[in-house]
């Protein structure tokens, strides 16, 4: 057991420092994976939506943004569209999201869905999984939204994301 977790290590030790070397390569093959970071710029807004009040949360439904990304696999770098749903809770000053997401650019698509937990207590955090469309077919991205500094990582994978294991 000792062996395999050593060998575990050293093998994602390896591929940390092989990252630089497969964004590179991911840039000349569409379909290789690579290691991405990048800049959103603020979102704005395109529709308000509608709000209600339920249970002391502020409920917020159909509200749309746009923004720009620029990352450094182009292959993320473009213009979304967001759609969004939210319930802001201000005595505990936190807000929980699940919205929409769509970035196209000239070579394709994405289209996926997020969540996000916001507040002072949690940062500013949306969490993306995105599904490779037209020139992307067959490859997801795994983003993190740091909506504070305007900055994303991410992980472009080829054949999807991993499956969840089966509940116990």
């Amino acid at each position: 057991m000792r062996g395999l977790k050593a060998i575990s290590m050293a093998a994602i030790a390896v591929g940390l420092l092989a990252g630089s070397s497969v964004g590179v390569t991911a840039q000349d093959d569409q379909m290789a994976p690579s290691a991405v970071t990048g800049t959103i710029t603020p979102w704005v807004e395109a529709s308000a939506g509608t709000t209600t009040s339920v249970g002391g949360a502020e409920i917020m439904e159909g509200a749309q943004f746009t923004n720009t990304w620029e990352a450094s696999d182009s292959r993320l770098s473009g213009t979304t569209s967001i759609t969004t749903n939210w319930k802001l809770y201000e005595g505990l000053r936190m807000l929980v999201e699940a919205a929409n997401y769509s970035l196209e650019n000239d070579g394709g698509r994405w289209a996926g869905t997020a969540t996000s937990l916001l507040g002072e207590r949690f940062g500013e955090t949306d969490t993306i999984v995105l599904h490779g469309e037209d020139a992307y077919e067959g490859l997801d991205a795994y983003v993190v939204i740091d909506r504070a500094s305007g900055t994303f990582n991410a992980a472009v994978v080829p054949g999807g994301m991993p499956e969840f294991p089966p509940a116990e």
